[in-house]
Order: C-alpha cells, then sequence, then structure tokens
C-alpha cells in the first residue's frame, strides 16, 4: 500500500467520529495503558543530563495515545523543553489527535507534524537525532522492516530509545484471533490485508532482529490474550449509541483485561494479540 492508500484510510476513519468521541476501542486502550506504563520508564531516566529531549513517533496516525504522552511528561515532573515530532502519512489524522487532546499539552511541549513519506524523511536522514522513537502498530505494514528499524537506530542518539509494538503471529487459545489465524491455519486474513500488513511477528524472532541491529532489549510485553475480542463484541452488539450504561460497562471490561494483561505477562506467557518491547541503543 501506499502514501495514498493510508491517506484515503484515515480520511474514512476519521468521518466516523466527532473530536469529542469517546474512545470505546478496547485495544487502542489497552495499548495507551502500555505505552503510559513504558514512557513513564523511559521518562524518569532523562530528566538528568539533558538540556532538551527529542520524541519522534513514526505512523502516529490519529494519535489517540498523545494523552498519556503528555500525562507521562507530567506524571515525571518533567521540565526541560521537549520537541515531538509526528511523522504519518496522513496530516489529518495527526491534527485530529492534537486538536483532541490540546488541553492536556504540557506548556513545555512543542508539537511538530511531519506528514508525508516518513520511509523517504528516514532514508533520506533528513529526521532529527532523537532521544526516543515510538512506532506503534506500524512495522507489520512496512516491507522492508529491518531497514526500517535501522534507520531509526542511526538516528536515535547513543543511549536513546525505542518502544515498538506489532501484532504477535501466536496467539493464545481460545481468543478469537486463535481461531482467525490458528485454527484457520492462516498467515493474515482479510483485515491484516485490508490495511496493509506484509506480517505478524514471533516475540523471539523479533528480539532477535533488534539485537542484530544494536538495540539491547530493555523490556518485552505482551497484550491481548483472550478476552478483549469477546468483549469488544460484547459492547459492540450490545449498545449502538453513546450513554453512561456503555461507558460504565467498558470501564468494566478495561479493568478485566488489564488484570489478565497483568497476569498473563506475570505468568510470562508469550501467546497473545500484540508485542511491545522497549529497546536501547547501546552506547
Amino acid at each position: 500500500m501506499g502514501k495514498n492508500d493510508y491517506v484515503k484510510i484515515w480520511n474514512k476513519v476519521l468521518s466516523k467520529y466527532e473530536i469529542s468521541s469517546f474512545v470505546y476501542d478496547i485495544g487502542d486502550n489497552l495499548r495507551k495503558i502500555h505505552v503510559y506504563n513504558l514512557l513513564n520508564r523511559v521518562l524518569k531516566n532523562f530528566e538528568k543530563g539533558h538540556e532538551s529531549l527529542i520524541i519522534s513517533d513514526f505512523g502516529a496516525g490519529n494519535w489517540l495515545y498523545l494523552d498519556k504522552i503528555y500525562q507521562s511528561i507530567n506524571k515525571n515532573s518533567i521540565e526541560k523543553k521537549i520537541c515531538l515530532c509526528g511523522f504519518d502519512f496522513s496530516e489529518a489524522a495527526l491534527k485530529w489527535g492534537v486538536e483532541k487532546y490540546k488541553n492536556l499539552k504540557p506548556k513545555n511541549v512543542q508539537v511538530v507534524l511531519k506528514p508525508g513519506d516518513f520511509m523517504e524523511m528516514l532514508n533520506s536522514k533528513s529526521c532529527s537525532i532523537s532521544d526516543l522513537v515510538l512506532t506503534l502498530e506500524v512495522t507489520e505494514h512496512i516491507k522492508d522492516d529491518a531497514n526500517y528499524l535501522v534507520n531509526i537506530f542511526n538516528m536515535l542518539k547513543d543511549g536513546g530509545f525505542l518502544i515498538i509494538s506489532v501484532p504477535n503471529a501466536n496467539p493464545l487459545f481460545p481468543s478469537l484471533d486463535w481461531f482467525q489465524y490458528v485454527f484457520s491455519r492462516n498467515k493474515l486474513i482479510e483485515k491484516d490485508l485490508r490495511v496493509g500488513h506484509y506480517r505478524r511477528y514471533n516475540t523471539k524472532d523479533l528480539q532477535e532482529l533488534l539485537r542484530e541491529i544494536g538495540y539491547s532489549i530493555i523490556k518485552t510485553q505482551h497484550y491481548d490474550f483472550i478476552l478483549s475480542g469477546y468483549l469488544e463484541l460484547l459492547l459492540s452488539r450490545t449498545f449502538t449509541r453513546d450513554n453512561l450504561f456503555k461507558r460504565v460497562l467498558f470501564r468494566i471490561c478495561l479493568n478485566i483485561i488489564m488484570f489478565e494483561d497483568f497476569l498473563f505477562n506475570l505468568l510470562r506467557i508469550r501467546k497473545s494479540g500484540g508485542i511491545f518491547i522497549l529497546a536501547q541503543k547501546t552506547k
């Protein structure tokens, strides 16, 4: 898929929602929580020895987790200047996220939008050297994923961090993903092809790829084990309109999924819907 295809997808997605719309997607909210926790782990190390920080987010889309970036900056009491660069094919999607969370933006954060082909920007080395790079649910869309991760490695400062998330090729039984991929013997399903996925990832293979490039693996987390797909169906088929009861039920469902995530990560279960890795460019 090319730039225009992704722009069309985002235009279609954005046409369904208002800026003020409540985000009911359990997967998106679950990823937001993981992003927030990993950001806290990274940002607490940045208060000393840095005059300013540059954070780059590749494939940020509509920046649904921008609020968690802002909240993490506030939680860690970072007062130095921060340049937050958002890269995506769709300028409209980036602006949507910025507008949605504009009231949460810390005063010391400068948001810079970089619409366009960020792969070309990376290849031409025109991106700013960064302290932290996020690439969430993006790498599976890129044909040459190894080259993409090498280019990110090269734009990181020594000691800089990468937060990456990808779909897991090994879902856990009896999740909906297990029936769609394992039981049905599909490497990719129609949804993957529709949004431009080239692959899903095995945890060990992704870790090895990152280590070969030069990253050190700091932390690996898995998410979306069994219940989220079923609870998404419950929410979508029980309610068609936004109301207080739906929001309360959503919060209950999200808390159940968060507990499942905590428990299964504690048990070090690697079969899941998705993978998060926090990695560092070793000095």
